[in-house]
């Protein structure tokens, strides 16, 4: 059972990671598809998914957290959120190369969290692999675009 919830983890983390490779490819070959299914924009549609669904996997850690109330796990679990949503807001113009460095950061508060012993054991290595993927594709269509 374990190692079927690892399989299926990383079955569809790294599917996950289609749209924003897809995003990066279509920066570079013509498909007549609408502009939201392409490049950059595709990208920055499903990054925002993206990020929002990880900020509810760190909320579940910062709850499982052992140590008691931890306000800093809960700091950690929203504060990422909070500064996508305030790019959004005051500089969406930024939002590609922010999506850039915060899903790196995302990485920092996975370490916390494990550290603390509330991720799974694989997490890491997982959240590693996927997230230079989605880094390197915002990277790749930055620089593209």
């Amino acid at each position: 059972m374990n190692a079927e919830r690892t399989t299926l983890a990383y079955l569809f983390g790294f599917a996950g990671t289609l749209p924003f490779l897809w995003g990066a490819v279509t920066q570079f070959v013509q498909i007549p598809l609408s502009a939201n299914l392409l490049g950059a924009q595709l990208q920055l549609t499903y990054g925002i998914v993206i990020f929002a669904y990880m900020s509810g996997t760190h909320w579940n850690f910062a709850a499982r957290y052992q140590q008691g109330e931890s306000p800093v796990a809960y700091i950690f679990a929203v504060l990422p959120a909070l500064l996508l949503f305030a790019v959004m807001v005051f500089v969406p113009q930024h939002l590609h190369l922010v999506l850039m460095i915060e899903f790196p950061m995302l990485l920092l508060v996975d370490l916390y969290f494990a550290h603390a012993g509330v991720t799974p054991a694989w997490w890491m290595n997982l959240r590693l692999w996927l997230s230079s993927i989605v880094t390197l594709s915002l990277l790749i269509t930055y620089i593209a675009s």
